[in-house]
């Protein structure tokens, strides 16, 4: 009757241990990445959307400062493309007044990429900063922003986003592009 395992018999039993650790491992590491790139590409894609979403609001809340005047300034109706986004409120972004029904004023605005960064600048009405406000950030990580008015009470807007994700061998470029048109109502004051 014969006890316990032989030599050969563990040699054995730890080769194929290891060969199907090593698999698992593989398997596991490769899964690993595949999750990284999707949360990387998911967050990329939420941020084109949430600066959609900023942009928007901004948008919707452009009021012409009289029946003869546009609402927005840039782009002009079938202008082409522009890089930025010029427009009259009635809202206060940066909270330095409060608005008043009875006696209504309106606010200049810009939205506009610089370098990576897309910032929101209060504008004095002949179009240069207003002195003492600092520009807003809305969003970081932004490779491209155009914006396009194809007719009256329409805005276009396109971003992208990149990041490159690195693995354990190679880097890997990732890019989100988000375009949405918007229906701007027509509002002005009196």
């Amino acid at each position: 009757m014969r006890r316990g395992l032989t030599l050969a018999e563990v040699l054995i039993v730890c080769s194929i241990s290891s060969v199907l650790a090593t698999v698992l491992l593989g398997c596991l590491l490769a899964s690993s990445r595949v999750t990284q790139h999707g949360a990387a590409r998911t967050r990329l894609q939420q941020d084109c959307r949430h600066l959609i979403n900023r942009i928007s609001s901004l948008a919707l809340a452009a009021v012409s400062p009289d029946q003869l005047q546009d609402a927005v300034e840039r782009p002009r109706v079938d202008s082409g493309v522009s890089s930025e986004f010029w427009f009259y409120a009635a809202d206060d972004f940066f909270g330095n007044s409060v608005f008043d029904p009875r006696n209504p004023t309106h606010h200049f605005y810009r939205v506009y990429r610089e370098v990576d960064r897309v910032m929101l600048q209060a504008l004095q009405d002949d179009g240069h900063p207003l002195a003492g406000v600092a520009p807003r950030q809305l969003a970081l990580k932004v490779d491209l922003l155009e914006f396009e008015r194809p007719e009256a009470g329409l805005l276009s807007v396109h971003v992208t986003s990149s990041e490159v994700v690195r693995g354990a061998s190679r880097s890997i470029p990732l890019r989100a592009e988000l375009r949405t048109t918007l229906d701007m109502p027509s509002f002005f004051f009196q």
